[in-house]
């Protein structure tokens, strides 16, 4: 059996290495540059009901197809608390601030969406 010093040369090893430090520190770059929205809008049966500032901590509750939403700003964070719909995904679907995210309530209708310009065009197939 042949060692990995008999098969790889240490120009091979080189090229390995550079690659796998390039691609993981292109994830993390990309992960981590700031793609934080500045405002959410809030539809109802595909209607913009709200348009509302993250920068802000408030309650809003909205009347969806089968009955309220109630939804939470705060640290720039937006989420859905309680919602009359029976499974309850949209409330298990967390916290989002990132532009492009959507929290959706397909029972209610309700969609809430991050709204903002992204600073690159880039989108998660791309990563």
């Amino acid at each position: 059996m042949k060692r990995i010093g008999q098969i790889l040369k240490i120009g091979d090893i080189f090229v390995i290495s550079f690659i796998s430090i390039s691609f993981v520190a292109t994830f993390f770059i990309f992960r981590l540059l700031p793609n934080k929205g500045w405002f959410a809008s809030i539809y109802v049966n595909g209607r913009q009901v709200y348009h509302l500032s993250l920068m802000e901590k408030k309650d809003v509750i909205v009347m969806g197809a089968q009955g309220r939403v109630r939804v939470r700003i705060e640290d720039g964070r937006i989420w859905v608390v309680e919602s009359t719909c029976k499974q309850k995904i949209c409330v298990r679907s967390g916290k989002i601030s990132r532009i492009g995210e959507v929290i959706v309530c397909i029972p209610n209708r309700v969609m809430i969406r991050i709204d903002g310009k992204a600073r690159l065009d880039v989108d998660g197939v791309t990563m």
